[in-house]
């Protein structure tokens, strides 16, 4: 991938999952050359993912297989890009869409975790804070004094120029 460079680990680590989830969906037909895979191919891929993913996911899929497509379509890969075209998924209510664990379905995941696991849910059931937040804390954020837990997020913004 040209872009690889460009991008962070964490970067190409997403796009890369997007590429080998629709190579696994392509099954023998992912030995083709990338000049034959269709618009139908993609709506079939989308329709497939789903089945078994939220929507939010699978259009962040079909976002990141655009950009492949578009770099194969500059490279001169192919004529046209099949996915220009293919419908986003509709992204239900996030009302309706998540709801939070039940206590019998806190007590199942509980009970198969690891130790380590098992720490991860409840600070996060105590806390609220999403599993990444809580996987990233160094002792720096901690304050046994005050019985706080500092996390700070840093907002990066790009600059204009000079007179910006």
């Amino acid at each position: 991938m040209r872009k690889k460079p460009l991008l962070k680990p964490s970067g190409h680590a997403v796009y890369d999952k997007s590429c080998r989830k629709f190579i696994a969906f392509l099954g023998v037909e992912a030995d083709r050359d990338i000049a034959e895979i269709t618009h139908e191919h993609l709506n079939r891929f989308r329709n497939e993912q789903l089945k078994a993913v939220a929507a939010r996911t699978v259009n962040h899929d079909l976002k990141h297989l655009g950009m492949l497509f578009r770099d194969a379509k500059e490279e001169g890969y192919v004529i046209d890009n099949p996915n220009e075209f293919v419908k986003r998924a509709k992204i239900a209510s996030s009302a309706s869409a998540r709801r939070p664990f039940t206590i019998a379905e806190l007590k199942s995941l509980l009970d198969v975790a690891t130790p380590e696991w098992q720490s991860l849910i409840k600070f996060g059931l105590y806390t609220g804070q999403r599993l990444a937040d809580l996987a990233s804390l160094t002792w720096s954020n901690v304050d046994l004094k005050r019985g706080e837990i500092r996390k700070r997020r840093r907002l990066v913004c790009p600059t204009w120029g000079e007179g910006f």
